[in-house]
């Protein structure tokens, strides 16, 4: 079977992070890497610790114990913004746009954290309001939107900051199943147009397998699985934990 990582850089690194919740362990000695250039997708049941590892990897959470490299530099414990001006964008499980701003104003606030020159913060918005197809929205009001609006506000506000590695938790929920194969053509568009690698939490199994290279696979805070989306799908651990449920 080919490998997909081969010839490849890491963008990140997780090494052997742990984080407890008081008794809690959310993540247990997790390793996991995403690759330059990858669509990565991470999958596990409700409470799996994916979007714990998220929030390590972007500085919401500090970790008890372990590493977090990105392109090689450690960003452990560093703070949100500051881990975003390296190059880390994402996207948030529960959507929360400035519902008293509009369209373009809410993806400003994602531009300023890249470019500070007025110029260059109009420039690079209305850059991504074209590309994500927001232009005809540009001056309706968050609290205006539908859910697949707001999704790709969303969207597009982590982009306006051009992050290298884009993580998104769960963009695809709620979608419907024309909806879901409009932003996988879109994603995909981000991927090979800007080269901005994407790391998937997801819980939509159509969604993850057709547009993840790779699967990885937490259950109970430990990492069971990795591979193709084909060799996760055939995995006995991964059908017992998760995919025999879904």
């Amino acid at each position: 079977m080919m490998n997909l990582s081969r010839g490849r850089d890491a963008i990140l690194e997780v090494k052997g992070v742990t984080k407890r919740f008081g008794g809690l362990v959310a993540l247990n000695k997790v390793d996991f890497q995403v690759f330059q250039g990858e669509i990565l997708g991470l999958i596990g049941p409700n409470g799996a610790g994916k979007t714990t590892l998220f929030n390590v990897v972007t500085g919401f959470y500090k970790p008890e114990s372990g590493k977090v490299y990105f392109k090689g530099r450690d960003i452990t414990g560093k703070l949100p913004h500051v881990i975003s001006r390296l190059g880390i964008g994402r996207t948030f499980q529960v959507v929360k746009p400035f519902y008293g701003l509009t369209v373009e104003e809410a993806v400003k606030v994602g531009a300023y954290n890249h470019v500070k020159e007025k110029e260059g913060v109009g420039r690079r918005v209305k850059e991504v309001l074209e590309f994500i197809g927001l232009t005809p929205l540009s001056n309706r009001l968050c609290k205006h939107l539908n859910l697949v609006e707001i999704k790709r506000t969303a969207l597009a506000q982590a982009l306006a900051a051009k992050p290298d590695l884009l993580l998104l938790d769960e963009i695809a929920a709620g979608l419907t199943p024309t909806e879901i194969n409009e932003l996988i053509k879109l994603l995909r568009k981000i991927n090979s147009e800007w080269g901005t690698t994407l790391c998937l939490v997801e819980h939509v199994m159509k969604f993850i397998m057709n547009i993840s290279q790779r699967v990885t696979v937490l259950h109970y805070g430990v990492k069971i699985a990795e591979g193709t989306p084909q060799k996760v799908a055939r995995d006995k651990k991964v059908i017992d934990a998760y995919l025999g449920a879904v």
